[in-house]
């Protein structure tokens, strides 16, 4: 039947489309007194099979191309991907060689602002450090009161402010200040901050709520449970008299 020699046809071109034209030479030699395969050699199926055999071999270049491109582009993402890689090992490595250098430039600058800030408010750093001393080498109520006292006198303008602030940001982050240097100056931060908000001072205030993370955070990193207690309890105390804002506390 016709739809049996289409399906004969069909396969035949498959193959010589694979195989090349070598597969039908064989083929005619081997099918050459088989009626079956007559369309060879010419007759009603001739043309069909011609068609055939052209579309096999249209349709398998095109998928033969389509795997070289499906080929090609996944040897390119993975040049891409190794190249990112790359990348970010060699960003790794060079912030790692740069770091120190980083911050050495942050301390650098954070060291002449507060200086340039000394100069411009007229307030030694040297009478910074001698206003505080007595609180570093034995926190009592009176030592923290004389200091806050003196702070509250010195803060006369924004400037004055950020200066005794950044002052005590740096006692407390630089990395030879004990645990107990640093919460004595917490402790001195939180009466200014009582006396803040009960007098109404708002540039100190402002300025104080720009370093309770850093000092915060330092000091309790590295400090003991009985450290971190109390620690907590003044954040609990900031928290609950709304000292500062939600996102700071």
């Amino acid at each position: 039947s016709d739809i049996e020699q289409r399906n004969i046809i069909n396969k035949l071109a498959n193959f010589v489309a694979r195989n090349g034209p070598e597969f039908e030479l064989m083929t005619k030699s081997k099918q050459k007194d088989n009626p079956r395969f007559q369309f060879l050699f010419g007759g009603e199926f001739f043309n069909y099979y011609q068609y055939k055999v052209t579309s096999e071999q249209a349709e398998q270049q095109i998928t033969a191309l389509q795997q070289n491109l499906s080929k090609l582009q996944k040897s390119k993402d993975e040049q891409i991907r190794q190249s990112e890689s790359n990348l970010a090992a060699q960003y790794q490595n060079m912030i790692q060689q740069q770091g120190p250098q980083i911050d050495q430039c942050i301390k650098n600058a954070k060291e002449s602002r507060l200086q340039q800030l000394a100069v411009d408010c007229e307030l030694p750093v040297e009478e910074l450090d001698r206003a505080v001393q007595p609180i570093i080498d034995s926190c009592t109520k009176d030592g923290i009161l004389n200091c806050k006292n003196w702070i509250m006198q010195k803060s006369m303008s924004f400037q004055h402010c950020e200066l005794i602030t950044q002052y005590i940001l740096k006692r407390i982050i630089g990395p030879d200040s004990q645990f107990s240097v640093r919460l004595h100056l917490i402790y001195l931060m939180n009466d200014l901050l009582h006396h803040c908000m009960r007098k109404g001072h708002n540039d100190l205030k402002v300025n104080i709520e720009k370093i309770v993370v850093p000092t915060f955070c330092t000091t309790i990193k590295d400090c003991d449970e009985k450290g971190k207690e109390k620690l907590l309890k003044l954040l609990n105390l900031w928290d609950r008299h709304n000292y500062f804002n939600a996102d700071t506390i």
